[in-house]
């Protein structure tokens, strides 16, 4: 199989550098489909199955990834530890900030071990970031209000 028949099937070869992981690092196959990422790792590792879940908000086509058996959220810029994810105004047609709120508050339904984000560290407790990150939108959402 050539390369364009494995792009087109969605099939690509990574190296995956794990340095957060027990897993450490994996040469695997990457294989996308339309709501799933499935790693094959050809070693002795069980392979990762990461469900992609569609997070608009800090911008539209954001996506986060998710593997449920090892409980891992690859946040991405849509929630992170120590800052306040950028939820700029993308649409006029639509409440960008209610439904960045909306979609993070989707993640509270997730068994999550470790949280994984675009920028930072890995953490865990994160329904108690979440809580914050909701707490600091009402109360700018107030401020607003005052002016």
């Amino acid at each position: 199989m050539n390369l364009e028949q494995k792009v087109e099937k969605g099939i690509f070869r990574v190296r995956i550098p794990i340095e957060w992981s027990p897993l450490k690092e994996v040469n695997a196959y990457l294989i996308v489909s339309s709501k799933k990422v499935l790693i094959v790792d050809p070693g002795p590792n069980h392979p990762l199955c990461l469900i992609v879940i569609e997070t608009p908000g800090h911008s539209p086509g954001h996506c986060c990834l998710y593997e449920p058996n090892k409980r891992i959220l690859f946040s991405e810029d849509h929630l992170l530890k120590e800052i306040t994810p950028n939820v700029s105004l993308w649409s006029e047609e639509v409440d960008v900030l209610n439904l960045y709120l909306t979609n993070l508050k989707r993640f509270t339904e997730l068994e999550v071990k470790i949280v994984l984000p675009g920028h930072g560290d890995p953490f865990s407790k994160f329904e108690k970031r979440i809580c914050e990150l909701e707490r600091h939108h009402a109360e700018r959402c107030d401020e607003i209000l005052l002016i």
